[in-house]
């Protein structure tokens, strides 16, 4: 899925037309209508705003009549890093064996998310297992943990917009309790800004 976002501002354009709205604006006044007068007044107002706004966006532009367009770096609106995005921090437990699902975070944006969760086991000496999946599916390695005190998991995981990132734990010991909590994204998000001239 890409995820492309332009943003396209051609200046000269924009300047030709406006002046010609101007113009017409300009000679329909000439004509002796006294409500059509009033009706012109408005839209030359109007267009005099929009030459101010379009002289402001100009003082910003490096360059009169540079076409400017921003996409996605390599289709990725986010790049793995140390920065919180999200987090879902509730503590979560299971006393089964098996793998079940107890988070659960729709994606917003396509890209690779450095994704951490802390896991504990209800007994020291106990192993207990936590992964993230992607709607259902094993995403991610398998991370354990056999103490009672709480242990941060990370790895870093692409992702497309809308997919589901799960978190599944289970402890190996059936019965004995598996720990999870602090579910949590980090990335940053970037563009990259292409110069077309």
């Amino acid at each position: 899925m890409s995820n492309n976002y332009n943003i396209a501002v051609d200046m000269t354009a924009t300047n030709a037309l406006i002046t010609t709205v101007d113009t017409v604006v300009d000679e329909i006044r000439d004509v002796d209508v006294p409500s059509l007068g009033a009706m012109i007044g408005t839209v030359d107002t109007v267009v005099d705003a929009v030459k101010v706004i379009t002289d402001k966006i100009d003082l910003c532009l490096p360059s009169q009549g540079m076409i400017y367009t921003m996409e996605a770096v390599n289709d990725q609106a986010v790049v793995e890093s140390n920065d919180l995005l999200h987090s879902n921090d509730a503590e979560v437990t299971t006393i089964l064996n098996v793998y079940t699902k107890k988070k659960e975070i729709v994606v917003p944006f396509t890209g690779t998310y450095r994704v951490k969760f802390d896991l504990k086991d209800g007994f020291s000496g106990d192993v207990v297992m936590g992964k993230i999946y992607l709607g259902g599916v094993a995403h991610g390695i398998e991370q354990t943990n056999n103490t009672d005190t709480y242990v941060t998991k990370s790895e870093d995981l692409a992702f497309t917009a809308g997919d589901l990132l799960q978190l599944y734990i289970a402890d190996a010991v059936a019965a004995r309790g598996c720990f999870a909590r602090n579910l949590r994204l980090y990335g940053i998000r970037v563009f990259g800004f292409i110069d077309n001239m």
